[in-house]
């Protein structure tokens, strides 16, 4: 006999709406297919320095919303956080195990260089770290965290 995992209700948080230096810390609880065929990654939230604005909006450019006004979302220890997927957060995340504590940094925009398939076009910067206890081990669940060691 085989299980699936139910979850409680994710939170989506657009990439434009993160202003730089804004985190998560949580546990990386699993991943999803969304309708683009991109991986996105759900973290467990345990502490947020977002700077939450209710009056903070973007209008998407394409999609089922296109040209509605999107409203920022609040971002609360416990809730689970579903990360859109981003070729920088994936290549790192591709090195996160299942339960363990990360802290997904957001760190801005630039700009893929001549000779890129999309050569001039924005993308989103962000870095992933996992918690280590003071032996260099990553910590899972509610273990001691010592640091965070940069992917």
């Amino acid at each position: 006999m085989g299980f699936r995992e139910i979850g409680g209700r994710k939170i989506f948080r657009n990439w434009s709406l993160w202003k730089v230096d804004e985190y998560i810390i949580g546990k990386f609880v699993g991943t999803s297919v969304d309708n683009f065929g991109k991986t996105n990654y759900h973290i467990e939230i345990q502490e947020t320095n977002q700077d939450f604005d209710s009056e903070h909006h973007y209008i998407p450019t394409r999609g089922k919303n296109q040209g509605k006004k999107m409203f920022d979302k609040e971002l609360k220890e416990g809730e689970t956080i579903s990360l859109n997927h981003s070729g920088s957060l994936a290549y790192k995340m591709d090195q996160v195990n299942k339960g363990e504590i990360v802290k997904i940094v957001y760190t801005g925009q630039d700009v893929l260089p001549d000779g890129h398939q999309y050569a001039g076009s924005e993308f989103h910067t962000i870095e992933v770290l996992v918690a280590e206890d003071g032996e260099g081990n990553p910590v899972e669940d509610n273990g001691e965290i010592d640091s965070f060691s940069q992917l």
